[in-house]
C-alpha cells in the first residue's frame, strides 16, 4: 500500500488536490482547506488548527480516521466500500465541540497512543457521535472537556442502534446521554478477551492488530456532577465489574478512575415500555 503525507507549519489547501494513495496523511499548523469530500481505502489522518471544507461539510472516507483539530468542528465519516468495510475505525479530537454523524459500524479506538478515542480538550467542549441504524462501540475513552480540571461542562452524547462499552465515558459538569433504538451492553474486557458474539467463550479483542488490549478495562460510564441518562429501545446489559458512577469523588479524577458515589441522577430507560 501506498502512503502520502502533505504537512504545512502554516495553512495549507488541498481543496484541488487528487490524491490516489491508499493511505494519506494532512497536517497544518494553520487552516486545512478540504475539498467537500475526501476518502482513501486505508488510513487517513487529519491535523489542523483548523479543519474546513469548500462546500463548508467536512466528510471524510477510510478504512481508519485520526481526526484533530484546535477548534470546533463537525465532521461527517465512512468508509469508501460498506460490504468490504463495513466498520469504521476513529479518534477524533477538537478543542471545542466535536459533532460527528456516521453511516457505518463506528469502532472508536485509540489510534495515536493517548489512550482516547473521542474528546473534546477545552472545559465547555460537547462531543456528539451518531451513527443511525449502526453500531457504535467504545474500545478506548470518550472524554468531553479534557482539559485537566474537575469543573468543565462539556457533555457526551452517543446515538446508535446499538451500543457496546468496553471502556470509560468520562464528564465531570456536564450530563452524558448514551441511546441506542435496540440494545445497550457494558462490556468488561480482559486483556484481549472477550464474549463478543455472546456464545459462552471469549473471544480474540484486537481491532487495531498490535497485539495489545483494545481496553484499559474500565467499563464505566461517570460524571462528578453531571447526569447520566442511559436509554435503550431493546435490552440494556451490565457484564459484572461494569460500573455507572454518576457523581464520583473529584479528588480521584482521572479517566479510568472512579470515586466515591455522589448525589447526581443516574435514570435508565427502557424504551420499549
Amino acid at each position: 500500500a501506498t502512503t502520502a503525507v502533505n504537512q504545512s507549519g502554516g495553512n495549507l489547501d488541498v481543496q484541488l488536490g487528487t490524491f490516489t494513495t491508499t493511505n494519506l496523511g494532512l497536517i497544518a499548523g494553520g487552516t486545512l482547506t478540504l475539498a467537500g469530500s475526501l476518502g482513501v481505502a486505508g488510513d487517513l489522518r487529519i491535523e489542523a488548527a483548523d479543519v474546513v471544507a469548500s462546500d463548508g461539510s467536512i466528510d471524510l472516507s477510510a478504512r481508519r480516521i485520526l481526526f484533530a483539530s484546535g477548534t470546533s468542528e463537525t465532521i461527517a465519516v465512512t468508509t469508501a466500500n460498506a460490504g468490504a468495510t463495513p466498520t469504521l475505525t476513529l479518534d477524533a479530537t477538537a478543542f471545542g465541540n466535536l459533532t460527528v454523524s456516521s453511516d457505518r459500524n463506528v469502532d472508536l479506538v485509540d489510534l495515536n497512543c493517548d489512550n482516547i478515542a473521542l474528546q473534546s480538550t477545552n472545559a465547555t467542549g460537547n462531543v456528539s457521535l451518531t451513527a443511525t441504524g449502526q453500531t457504535i462501540t467504545v474500545i478506548d475513552d470518550v472524554i468531553a472537556g479534557n482539559d485537566l480540571a474537575t469543573n468543565s461542562t462539556g457533555t457526551i452524547t452517543l446515538v446508535s442502534a446499538d451500543i457496546v462499552i468496553r471502556d470509560t465515558i468520562l464528564t465531570d459538569n456536564g450530563a452524558i446521554t448514551i441511546q441506542a433504538t435496540n440494545n445497550i451492553r457494558m462490556e468488561v474486557v480482559t486483556n484481549d478477551l472477550d464474549d463478543v458474539d455472546n456464545n459462552g467463550s471469549l473471544d480474540i479483542v484486537d481491532i487495531d492488530g498490535n497485539g495489545t488490549p483494545d481496553a484499559d478495562n474500565q467499563s464505566i460510564v461517570t460524571t462528578i456532577k453531571g447526569n447520566i441518562t442511559i436509554v435503550a429501545g431493546g435490552s440494556f446489559t451490565q457484564e459484572d465489574g461494569s460500573r455507572i458512577i454518576a457523581g464520583r469523588d473529584a479528588s480521584a479524577y482521572s479517566a479510568g478512575n472512579n470515586g466515591v458515589l455522589g448525589s447526581s441522577i443516574t435514570n435508565l430507560t427502557d424504551a420499549s415500555t
